[in-house]
């Protein structure tokens, strides 16, 4: 099984972004048709699509979705310790 076009674009697209924080809207409706908004609610659910069920990927789309994790678990742990809260996982540590 593999990511469609418009899947592995928008994962591609929010990392490449990553030291940007969040994609522009105008670069998001430009390249996808919908705000950065939706376009970060359409990364979270493919992420969580392809961790949470174990969907056998091709290699090169296998390690794209861990590296989305890995930025997605870093952006949210980054967020909580801006914010001043801890989430349960870094209590638990």
């Amino acid at each position: 099984m593999h990511l469609d076009w418009y899947d592995r674009g928008i994962l591609t697209f929010v990392l490449d972004w990553a030291a940007d924080a969040e994609p522009s809207d105008a670069e998001s409706v430009t390249r996808f048709g919908i705000d950065a908004h939706r376009v970060m609610r359409r990364f979270d659910a493919v992420v969580d699509v392809f961790t949470t069920h174990q969907i056998p990927l091709e290699e090169s789309d296998l390690t794209l979705v861990h590296q989305a994790a890995l930025y997605r678990s870093n952006a949210h742990r980054g967020a909580s310790v801006a914010a001043g809260t801890r989430t349960l996982a870094e209590r638990a540590r």
